[in-house]
């Protein structure tokens, strides 16, 4: 956003999503205007360090230090090796350069190199600890200055900050200064010149780049998952299905970010935590509809990524697409269509379309889902059904576990069942009137038999006790009587 008009079209990333890329030119652009640590931190480097020169020989030279025809040739044969290994099989070549020196340089009127070592100065301590923010700029800086292979321009417009580390730099003998302006780099690339001889500008670095160049960069950059690079890369190079392809996952991968990002909010909303701990009734429910209204949006770039998707002919990504932007119809024959059985019942379960999750999650031979699915119907003796139909593929703990919760539930349902069923009503008056004939029949045939077995017992008794007074004659009568009595009670309460 805060780049020129001259690096607006150039391929830019930030530091973090260059590390382990490698480029042929670099131009590393307000670093130390950008860096959060003061200049003073920066001065840090030039106090606690000193140089000390060494003189060697042109022998030691150039067989330490100087990078021969021989040893490239080498390097050339283990990157193109590496870059095989990798499915990539462009191999950027690496021209012998006579001016290649690790901090050698050729002493004045002699044949012998200066090497120059870095060294702690004597008596100074680093204190990591209290210069954490130093030591994390470095690091930032060393990932950087080691991304290109051929070439690396420094541009800063904060000369303060950046005046220790070029100060160093250059007494190292390790950089060209050069005084341009952007201004004057709008002005040689309108002009189509290349600047002054030391400027690092000299081979083109400012020139076109050819389209196959772009979609070259383009796949390293689509390969890496940087997108929206890879985008501009494909756009420059006119390759218009690589360009769909990347324009479909950055629409995705954003989409997908965005989402995490609102239902993290949401979550904060609902808990009252973090910067929404205070919000209260009113002010909460206006906050959680703006954020509902924000995951529809999201849901629309997911579609759009999925029917972009689908142009190209990636229907598994647009399957995933569609069921993250809760089009979970299209998603569904998406996944069916593309044998994606566990995707496809999960996208059955949300629709409630239950039978079409249990014959997914079947086919796939998931139990706990299967059953999950059924259970939603309440139908119980499916249930059932399928443990048994699983029983072989689960141990026996498992087994009883299922039978113990969903057995009952299966008895209930059997009970209710048979309570709830109803008789044709004529029917039902002939079955009750039947009924109540065959209780009157079974009363008096009740009442019949009593009242022999008490005339039994009466004649039985009057033969044994003619010679009892008329006392006992007496409580003999009453003790008949209140046996008829009892006799007769349990057949009316019976009838009643």
């Amino acid at each position: 956003k805060n780049l020129p008009s001259l690096l607006r079209y150039a391929l830019c990333l930030t530091i973090y999503e260059a590390k382990g890329l490698e480029f042929d030119d670099v131009i590393l652009y307000n670093f130390f205007n950008d860096s959060e640590i003061s200049p003073g931190k920066w001065n840090l480097i030039r106090s606690n360090l000193q140089i000390e020169e060494q003189e060697i020989t042109e022998e030691q030279h150039q067989k330490k230090y100087f990078v021969s025809e021989e040893r490239l040739a080498q390097h050339q044969q283990e990157q193109a090796r590496v870059s095989k290994q990798q499915g990539d099989q462009e191999f950027m070549e690496i021209k012998p350069d006579e001016d290649v020196k690790f901090w050698a340089t050729k002493a004045k009127d002699s044949d012998k190199y200066i090497i120059k070592n870095i060294k702690l100065q004597a008596g100074q301590t680093f204190e990591a600890f209290e210069n954490s923010s130093l030591c994390s700029e470095l690091k930032q800086l060393y990932t950087a200055i080691t991304r290109p292979r051929y070439r690396l321009l420094i541009f800063d417009e904060n000369s303060n900050s950046r005046k220790s580390i070029q100060n160093f730099w250059k007494s190292l003998d390790i950089i060209d200064e050069v005084n341009l302006t952007l201004e004057d780099l709008e002005q040689l690339k309108a002009e189509g010149e290349q600047g002054p001889s030391n400027s690092g500008l000299q081979g083109g670095i400012l020139s076109k780049t050819s389209k196959d160049d772009w979609n070259k960069q383009g796949i390293k950059m689509f390969k890496n998952k940087y997108y929206e690079q890879a985008m501009l890369c494909f756009e420059k190079g006119e390759h218009d299905e690589y360009y769909k392809r990347a324009k479909a996952f950055y629409m995705a991968e954003n989409a997908s970010k965005q989402q995490q990002e609102i239902q993290s909010e949401i979550d904060e909303i609902q808990n009252k935590t973090g910067k929404y701990a205070k919000l209260r009734g009113r002010e909460k429910k206006k906050v959680l509809k703006q954020k509902h209204l924000e995951l529809t949006g999201v849901d629309l770039q997911f579609q759009t990524a999925g029917q972009t998707f689908l142009e190209i002919g990636l229907e598994k990504q647009a399957a995933q697409c569609f069921y993250s932007g809760s089009s979970y119809e299209q998603a569904y024959e998406l996944f069916i269509k593309n044998d994606m059985m566990r995707e496809a019942g999960e996208a059955a379960m949300i629709m409630k379309d239950y039978a079409a999750a249990l014959e997914c999650f079947i086919s796939i031979r998931d139990l706990p889902r299967a059953i999950e699915a059924t259970v939603q119907t309440k139908d119980w003796e499916k249930v059932l059904q399928i443990i048994y139909k699983f029983k072989d593929e689960i141990s026996n703990e498992d087994y009883q576990q299922y039978i113990d919760l969903y057995m009952p539930k299966a008895l209930n349902e059997l009970v209710e069942k048979i309570d709830d069923t109803k008789l044709d009503p004529e029917l039902e008056e002939k079955l009750r009137q039947q009924q109540k004939l065959e209780r009157k029949d079974e009363n008096l045939d009740q009442i019949r038999e009593n009242s022999e077995e008490e005339d039994d017992e009466d004649e039985d008794e009057e033969e044994e006790e003619d010679d009892d007074n008329d006392e006992d004659g007496k409580k003999k009568k009453k003790k008949k009587k209140k046996k008829k009595y009892s006799a007769l009670i349990p057949c009316l309460l019976y009838t009643s």
